[in-house]
């Protein structure tokens, strides 16, 4: 009898709660956030050992990516201008396991110009660079190593090459739609002041992204 007393108790405290819920709150429970991206940008990859090194050569691959974003959440817009660069270097012992050497990395403002057809591509930036080397007992050293201005060019070739994307879920819990379009153009890139290597590839692109999230309290 006991716990059918508490049962009922616990049944007519829930039914109290969900009555002195106002529509308002309830409505409350569900939030939407927008998010888009919209630019032009480059980038490229290159390397020193295109091909398999031989043992104890030291291998330098350098990635190097420059955009021009108009970010937008929630209806506020965020433009953005930069360039980010990442170096790693690397060789293989004679029984051909991979041994890192440093990883060098920088991140900052950038001057971007590309034409609207994709066919050219300019940028530079002054970048604070962060280099990390493996210590003797396992652990990784890292240390501001200086700034650098950076200044590359990218001269497209071939032809242009578009893509699209949507995906939209719905479930109880939360709506998510997405959509992405963009375009883009190989290219032959050149870095001052860096010996690359070789050039493993480069492009010139333009793109564009949404995301909608509904959720409906379900988070």
């Amino acid at each position: 009898m006991l716990k059918k007393i508490l049962y009922i108790s616990i049944v007519l405290s829930l039914l109290a709660f969900a009555l002195a819920i106002s529509p308002s709150q309830a409505k409350a429970a569900t939030s939407t956030w927008q998010y888009s991206s919209s630019g032009k940008g480059a980038e490229a990859y290159f390397t020193t050992c295109f091909e398999w090194p031989s043992p104890g050569t030291v291998c330098t691959d350098t990635g190097i990516y420059v955009g021009e974003f108009v970010f937008k959440e929630d209806g506020t817009k965020y433009p953005s201008s930069t360039m980010s660069f990442y170096q790693t270097q690397y060789k293989v012992d004679p029984r051909g396991n991979w041994i890192w050497i440093s990883d060098t990395w920088g991140y900052g403002e950038a001057s971007l110009s590309v034409d609207n057809k994709l066919t050219r591509a300019t940028a530079s930036g002054d970048l604070q660079l962060t280099t990390c080397t493996p210590g003797r007992r396992g652990e990784i050293n890292c240390s501001e190593t200086g700034m650098v201005t950076l200044s590359a060019s990218w001269s497209g070739v071939g032809d242009l090459f578009r893509s699209k994307s949507n995906s939209h879920t719905l479930s109880k819990a939360y709506n998510y739609t997405s959509h992405y379009s963009g375009s883009y153009r190989d290219a032959i890139a050149q870095v001052s002041g860096l010996d690359t290597g070789v050039q493993y590839w480069a492009s010139i692109y333009n793109t564009s992204s949404m995301e909608v999230i509904i959720n409906h309290g379900g988070w």
